[in-house]
Parts: C-alpha cells; sequence; structure tokens
C-alpha cells in the first residue's frame, strides 16, 4: 500500500508476457499493511475485476510456483 504500484500496469504486463511465465506472490506483512494471505487475496480479487481469468491465477499462483520448486500437483 506504501509504494503503490498501479494494478494496469501488472495486468497489463502479465498480459503482455502471458500467465505460464509469470508468479504471483506478496511481500505484505509489514505493520502498515495487511496480512499476506490478506493482501493476495486483495491482489487476486484486483486481478479477476480486470478480467484476468480463474485459470491465469491458479498458474500463477499454483502451477508455476510449484514447478520452480519441483513440487507436483
Amino acid at each position: 500500500m506504501n509504494d503503490r504500484l498501479d494494478p494496469k500496469l501488472i495486468f497489463d504486463a502479465i498480459k503482455y508476457v502471458g500467465a505460464e511465465k509469470c508468479v504471483i506472490a506478496t511481500d505484505f506483512g509489514q505493520l502498515y499493511n495487511p496480512p499476506p494471505a490478506e493482501g493476495m487475496r486483495l491482489f487476486i480479487v484486483i486481478l479477476r475485476r480486470m478480467g484476468m481469468s480463474e485459470k491465469e491465477i491458479y498458474t500463477m499462483a499454483i502451477k508455476n510456483p510449484a514447478k520452480l520448486l519441483d513440487i507436483e500437483l
């Protein structure tokens, strides 16, 4: 919330490179920000409202991180 980046810039960047090449995460946890889980939920809600599909969210939040960590889903 402090160093706020326009969500539209993030959305456009994801659409440009493709969800299969992105990971979404949070660095929230500071006292002036929501807890990390709430921050991630808010980020996902914003992306969904902008038109990001559930499949794209799943890819970036679950599938791609699991691949990077060599975890089978």
